[in-house]
């Protein structure tokens, strides 16, 4: 990651124009203040004050935030518990007050009762207590609980060390980075992985090239002409994207990409296993931005194109942009807990998506006297893959393993 600390503002003014192909008289225009002004500051004739300095640091936060350009923001968080009411979550997870939530006039999949405060919402269904209590936050729910225990001297360590404490079951994790400069050129970043100037531990890429973003799982970066890419696909439980957010904030609010301050920001999305990974892991070191570049250093890098011929891949060398995102942070894997393969997922499956079809037909059969259920039941059979999972599930344990010496086998 490239450090910024001690460049003199007039340097840090001129490299920001520059980044961003701006002549004198744009930026000028942006600062509200003079071309020839501008120039004076450029060349550390006059140093910027007042109104026109809180300009500046509007667009170049790095220069008070510790000369980094870089700053990492929560941007979805969705976490589940069990054995809770929705008021019991509300006081004990999120230490709210019930009665400021009000009961929102839509419902979500799965959970048809949605109470909200703002962005911060509260998800059940009174009849499947099973189901358990859903926390989400978006994007600007994020924003506004970081407000609400900001208040109180506290931070997202303290919001996760509660969840896991009452044994929340983390289900997705956004982490956004916001790059001011921009560091990396993203059409460029795309014309290099199309021509193979990459290694990945993804199978499979994709995005936006030239045109609309596709609408893609909640993802509130649609409909932008900016460029964006996708490593992973909408169903992994990794995926990585980055994106032009300057062309999409000025696409959402009409108005130009240069008055945006946030020019690029990479976003990584943690899905269920991934999620409760990245949740201790985040305890663990406290600093999300080191963390999800690390992530982004193990899965993705970026390469150069060899200037001599036939040069092995793995020695091709690391791009310089590249390098200075990443500078210095050690690679973050990813983990899943090792789990029992049993019945319980394909039974979660029938009790979710036709329990009630079930419980109707068990209560028809009472009232008239018929062995529906009954005969559903005794007419199914199964197939080849269905035999396999009840094996499974009653398999024990020596039956399942087929070799409990295999660490100290010789022949390997």
């Amino acid at each position: 990651m490239r450090e910024l600390e001690d460049i003199p503002l007039n340097q840090a003014l001129k490299d920001y124009r520059k980044r961003n192909q701006l002549s004198q008289q744009t930026l000028a225009d942006i600062l509200n203040i003079e071309r020839s002004t501008l120039s004076r500051y450029e060349k550390g004739t006059r140093l910027p004050t007042g109104e026109v300095l809180k300009r500046i640091n509007q667009f170049m936060p790095w220069l008070i935030n510790h000369g980094n350009p870089l700053d990492a923001i929560f941007d979805y968080i969705k976490v589940r518990f069990n054995g809770f009411t929705p008021e019991e979550v509300i006081t004990k997870i999120l230490n709210l007050q019930p009665e400021f939530f009000t009961t929102e006039d839509y419902s979500a999949k799965y959970y048809p009762q949605v109470l909200g405060y703002g962005n911060i919402k509260v998800l059940s269904d009174p009849n499947k207590a099973s189901q358990g209590v859903l926390i989400e936050l978006t994007g600007q729910g994020c924003r506004e609980y970081e407000q609400v225990f900001g208040e109180d001297g506290l931070e997202w360590t303290n919001f996760f060390a509660v969840c896991l404490h009452n044994n929340g079951v983390f289900k997705r994790i956004d982490i956004a980075i916001n790059d001011y400069l921009p560091i990396l050129n993203i059409p460029d970043v795309i014309n290099r992985v199309k021509q193979g100037n990459f290694s990945s531990q993804f199978k499979k890429y994709s995005g936006n090239f030239a045109g609309l973003t596709p609408s893609d799982d909640n993802d509130d970066i649609a409909y932008t002409t900016g460029e964006t890419i996708y490593f992973g696909t909408p169903k992994s439980n990794l995926r990585i994207v980055f994106y032009e957010k300057d062309q999409e904030q000025a696409d959402k609010y009409d108005q130009l990409p240069e008055d945006e301050a946030i020019k690029n920001r990479y976003e990584v999305r943690f899905k269920n296993d991934y999620a409760e990974d990245i949740a201790v892991k985040f305890l663990e070191c406290a600093d999300n931005m080191w963390l999800v570049l690390g992530v982004i250093d193990h899965y993705v890098t970026l390469l150069d194109w060899p200037k001599q011929a036939n040069i092995p891949r793995n020695e091709w060398q690391i791009s310089q942009d590249w390098l200075d995102l990443l500078k210095d942070v050690e690679k973050v894997k990813l983990v899943t807990k090792p789990r029992k393969y049993d019945f319980q997922k394909s039974f979660n499956t029938l009790a979710h998506q036709y329990g009630s079809t079930i419980a109707i037909t068990r209560e028809l059969d009472k009232a008239m006297g018929t062995a529906l259920l009954d005969t559903l039941v005794n007419g199914s059979k199964m197939k080849p893959r269905q035999e396999k999972i009840l094996a499974a599930a009653l398999a024990e344990h020596d039956e399942i393993v087929k070799d409990r010496d295999w660490h100290g086998n010789e022949d390997w």
